[in-house]
C-alpha cells in the first residue's frame, strides 16, 4: 500500500504496480493502491459516502434524479465494506471480552 501523499518516485513498489486504482474497473473489482487515510479523502470516495446515507434512508432520488450506475456500483461497495468493518468491530470486541 503506498501512500498519496508521498511523490510516486518515493513509492517502494514495482513499475507496473504505480497507478491508483481506486475506481471500479470494468470488472467490478477495486483494487486499493494507497491508505485508506488518502482514499478517504478522494472526491469519489466522499460523495459515495454522501450519496450511501441517502441511499440507506430509501432517500437517494431526492439527491439524484438519475443516479449514475457508477455512484450504484459505489454505493454498494461502500455499504459492504461498511457492514465487514462492523463485522471486524464486533468480533473483536467479543475476543477482549472472552479474554478478560
Amino acid at each position: 500500500m503506498r501512500c498519496g501523499w508521498m511523490p510516486a518516485d518515493q513509492w517502494d513498489v514495482d513499475e507496473d504496480d504505480l497507478v491508483i486504482e481506486i475506481a471500479v474497473s470494468q470488472a467490478g473489482m477495486m483494487k486499493p493502491g494507497v491508505c485508506p487515510g488518502y482514499a478517504i479523502q478522494l472526491p469519489a470516495v466522499y460523495e459515495a459516502a454522501r450519496a450511501w446515507g441517502h441511499w440507506e434512508k430509501g432517500q437517494l432520488q431526492l439527491r439524484y434524479a438519475a443516479p449514475p450506475q457508477l455512484l450504484m456500483d459505489l454505493i454498494e461497495l461502500f455499504n459492504q465494506e461498511k457492514a465487514a468493518a462492523e463485522s471486524w468491530s464486533i468480533e473483536e470486541h467479543q475476543k477482549a471480552s472472552r479474554s478478560k
